[in-house]
């Protein structure tokens, strides 16, 4: 189990990966808890890879207190983008991998890759709410767009 201890030092956690069917809305707190502990150590690599389940709304990512500053690969199946993620002044300086699976974009993408100046892979899975995305306006290093609809 994935615990904060008391010294000083800052851990820095390459990868995380979290996996297992959809958190029921009273048990997303519990994932909270996790991304907030690891974005706090400075992750690198964040995997949330959550399986559909009938009737249980997917998991909006992220929490309110997602500090990313030093993710270099954001990786999310089954959940929706909230509007958090492009909340004044947040941006995603290191950011080099995003892919979607799955995942409701709820219209945020082209706010969410105008914040993210390093970008080169981009991936988009069977996503949803990608009408209004653009990507030509783009003046990133990305070499590499995947998508599957």
């Amino acid at each position: 189990m994935l615990r904060e201890y008391d010294d000083d030092q800052k851990k820095v956690i390459n990868y995380f990966r979290l996996r297992g069917r959809v958190p029921l809305q009273s048990q997303a707190w519990n994932v909270d808890r996790w991304i907030k502990l690891v974005t706090k150590h400075f992750v690198k690599e964040l995997h949330l890879r959550f399986s559909y389940v009938a009737g249980v709304p997917r998991y909006r990512f992220p929490p309110a207190s997602f500090d990313v500053g030093s993710l270099v690969v954001l990786s999310l199946s089954h959940c929706v983008l909230d509007q958090a993620l492009v909340q004044e002044g947040r941006r995603f300086c290191c950011l080099k991998e995003l892919s979607f699976s799955y995942v409701d974009l709820n219209e945020l993408v082209t706010d969410l890759l105008s914040r993210c100046p390093s970008l080169v892979t981009l991936e988009f899975y069977r996503c949803e709410n990608t009408q209004h995305t653009q990507l030509g306006d783009l003046t990133k290093p990305i070499k590499t767009v995947n998508i599957e609809f």
